[in-house]
C-alpha cells in the first residue's frame, strides 16, 4: 500500500485489515493480512467504498457512514468485502474519528469472520432442515391422526357388530324373545351381583309349555302355529316384571326367570299367564289356547347358582301339570 503512516505500528500477522482513510472515505494507508484476499488492492487515491460489495458499499453510504459523522464511531457492525475470487469476506467492522498528524482521519478495523459465515450458514441450513422436518412430522402426525380415527371408527363398527351378533345368538328369530343362551347370562348376571349379606337370595323359575300345541300345528298348519306361538310370546311378557327374563327355549317351551322373587310373586305370574290366556280365546274367538307350567324356587343355600339344577326341577314340576290333566301350574317339591 502506498504510504505508511510511522505513528501507527501494526505487529507482524496481525489478523485484521486496518486502513486509515480521511472524512471523505479516500483511503491513506492500509495494513493487515487480510488485504492479500480481497480483489482492490487501494492506492491513496482510492475510496474505502471499493473494498466492499455492492450490498456492502450501500449500507456503508446509507449507515455506517451518517453514524460514524454523528457519534464518532461505529462497533462491530457486520459488512462483506469483495474477495478475489468473486465472494464475499465477512467482517466485522469497527471505526473511530480521530486526530491524526494531518488532521482529521477515520480508522477502520476489519475482522474477518470465515467461521461465523461457516457457522451461520450451517445454522440457516440446520434450520431449514428442522423445518422440513417439522413439516414431515406435522404430515406424519396428521397421517397417524387419519389412521387413527379410521382405526377408531373400524373398531366402534366391529365392537357394534359384535353387539348385534350378541344380541342375535341371544334372540328367538320367531318371537324376539331371548333364548337359552339369554336365560343363562341373565341368571349368571344376577348371581355375579350378589354379595355375602345376599346369602338368601331367592328367585323363581317358571317353565311354560303351549298344551295340544301340535294340534294346533296338524289341523292349522304351521304358519298359524307360528302366530299362536308368538301371540303367547306377548301375553308372557305382559305377565312379568321389568326384571324379569321370558325366554322360548325351543317349540312350544318358554321359561320365566324371576330373580329376587318369593313363591307368592311365582303364583301371581302364572295366575295371570292363564287368566290372559282365557280371556285372549274368548273375546278373540281364536284357537283355544292353554298353558302348563312348572315352578320351582331358588333357595340359594341349597341351590347355590346352579341353573341346571333350577331348570331340571321346573320341568319335573311341568311333566306333573301335563299328567294331571294341562292348563295348571305345579311347584317342584312339596317341600318348598
Amino acid at each position: 500500500m502506498s504510504r505508511d503512516a510511522p505513528w501507527l505500528v501494526l505487529p507482524a500477522g496481525f489478523p485484521a485489515l486496518v486502513a486509515l482513510t480521511d472524512p471523505s472515505g479516500a483511503l491513506a494507508w492500509s495494513r493487515g493480512e487480510p488485504l492479500e484476499s480481497l480483489e482492490m488492492s487501494a492506492g491513496p487515491a482510492d475510496y474505502i467504498t471499493g473494498l466492499f460489495t455492492r450490498a456492502g458499499a450501500i449500507f456503508l453510504e446509507t449507515h455506517v457512514w451518517p453514524t460514524l459523522r454523528r457519534e464518532g464511531r461505529v462497533d462491530e457492525i457486520y459488512l462483506p468485502l469483495r474477495a478475489k475470487d468473486g465472494g464475499e469476506l465477512p467482517c466485522l467492522v469497527n471505526a473511530r474519528m480521530m486526530e491524526g498528524p494531518n488532521g482529521p482521519c477515520c480508522l477502520w478495523l476489519f475482522f474477518p469472520t470465515h467461521q461465523r459465515g461457516l457457522f451461520e450458514r450451517e445454522l440457516i441450513a440446520a434450520r431449514s432442515s428442522a423445518q422440513e422436518l417439522a413439516a414431515q412430522l406435522a404430515a406424519t402426525v396428521k397421517q397417524l391422526g387419519e389412521a387413527n380415527e379410521r382405526l377408531q371408527s373400524t373398531a366402534e363398527a366391529v365392537a357394534e357388530r359384535n353387539r348385534e351378533l350378541d344380541h342375535l345368538a341371544q334372540t328367538d328369530a320367531l318371537t324376539g324373545l331371548g333364548n337359552r343362551r339369554a336365560l343363562s347370562a341373565a341368571f349368571q348376571t344376577w348371581r355375579s351381583e350378589a354379595t355375602d349379606a345376599d346369602e338368601r337370595r331367592n328367585g323363581a323359575l317358571l317353565m311354560v309349555d303351549a298344551d295340544h300345541f301340535k294340534l294346533i300345528n296338524d289341523r292349522w298348519g304351521h304358519e298359524v302355529g307360528d302366530a299362536v306361538l308368538v301371540r303367547l310370546s306377548a301375553t308372557l311378557r305382559i305377565c312379568v316384571r321389568r326384571s324379569d327374563t321370558v325366554a322360548r327355549l325351543g317349540g312350544e317351551e318358554f321359561a320365566l326367570w324371576l330373580p329376587d322373587a318369593r313363591r307368592d310373586v311365582a303364583e301371581r305370574v302364572a295366575e295371570e299367564v292363564h287368566e290372559r290366556l282365557a280371556q285372549m280365546s274368548a273375546q278373540e274367538g281364536a284357537t283355544a289356547l292353554t298353558v302348563s307350567i312348572g315352578v320351582a324356587l331358588l333357595h340359594e343355600q341349597r341351590d347355590g347358582s346352579d341353573l341346571p339344577g333350577l331348570i331340571k326341577r321346573a320341568d319335573e314340576a311341568l311333566y306333573v301339570a301335563k299328567s294331571e290333566g294341562r292348563n295348571r301350574t305345579c311347584w317342584a317339591n312339596a317341600a318348598q
